[in-house]
């Protein structure tokens, strides 16, 4: 089925919206590639390798969850590995070539195996815990990677398990389908199954091609009307207030008991 993005925002309701879904009319591969090689970046991408002035390879979002029950590792592993195979954003590298950035998609093969830290007899686990997550990501290589790993921490409170991901290749709508992916993944693999997860629509490299098509199809009209409205946003925000500065006197607090 498709729903355009404007009728999002222009019905009222879900019968409404409901009202103007179409079927859809082409065949979606749902098969995620089986190559590796180079594919476009995307614009946020391309922004953030160009002009971010920070260290490129520590720029993460993390999920820090609390299984009900131990894991065990071996399944685990196996899980993290079919969905790092299944997601192939999640198989992204990036390096330079004559001063220009290049994305590559690497093969299916090439997966990280989940790491295992004991910290069961250490003292303050959660300190440890902590600087362990902060070196492992501060050390992520976008040339090689991982780019997404998976570290499960043995403590006596109970396993912690950290989920990490460099930016370029997760946003925030995504975890919930990693999450269940996973979830479901590591089910299988605790009884002894075929990992089998739901399928994917359109591969990322297809969808960075197709955002380049776009791009490219632009005609003149349009590209002259982005070029003018980019040329003509201003570098900061206008204020109502411009010489003001905002001090903690000015915050007021009411508490209801």
């Amino acid at each position: 089925w498709r729903v355009e993005l404007r009728d999002i925002f222009t019905q009222s309701s879900l019968a409404a919206l409901a009202a103007r879904i179409e079927p859809l009319r082409e065949r979606l591969d749902h098969a995620p590639p089986v190559f590796g090689g180079e594919i476009p970046l995307g614009p946020v991408q391309t922004a953030f390798l160009v002009d971010y002035p920070g260290p490129k390879e520590h720029f993460h979002q993390a999920l820090l969850l609390a299984p009900d029950e131990a894991m065990i590792a071996e399944p685990l592993e196996q899980a993290v590995a079919a969905v790092i195979r299944h997601h192939d954003a999640l198989r992204l590298r990036y390096k330079q070539v004559d001063e220009q950035w290049v994305q590559e998609l690497v093969a299916l093969g090439e997966v990280a195996a989940t790491e295992v830290v004991d910290l069961t007899d250490v003292g303050d686990p959660q300190a440890q815990m902590r600087d362990h997550a902060s070196a492992r990501m501060a050390r992520t290589d976008l040339a090689h990677g991982p780019l997404f790993c998976a570290t499960l921490y043995r403590m006596a409170a109970g396993d912690r398990l950290l989920l990490a991901a460099h930016h370029l290749v997760v946003d925030g709508v995504s975890w919930r389908i990693l999450v269940e992916d996973l979830h479901s993944a590591y089910v299988q693999a605790l009884a002894g199954t075929d990992i089998a997860l739901a399928p994917v629509t359109d591969a990322y490299g297809n969808w960075a091609m197709a955002m380049r098509s776009a791009a490219q199809a632009m005609d003149d009209a349009q590209r002259t009307y982005w070029e003018r409205a980019q040329a003509d946003a201003g570098a900061t925000l206008p204020l109502d207030h411009p010489h003001a500065v905002a001090m903690r006197q000015d915050r007021a607090e009411h508490r209801l008991t």
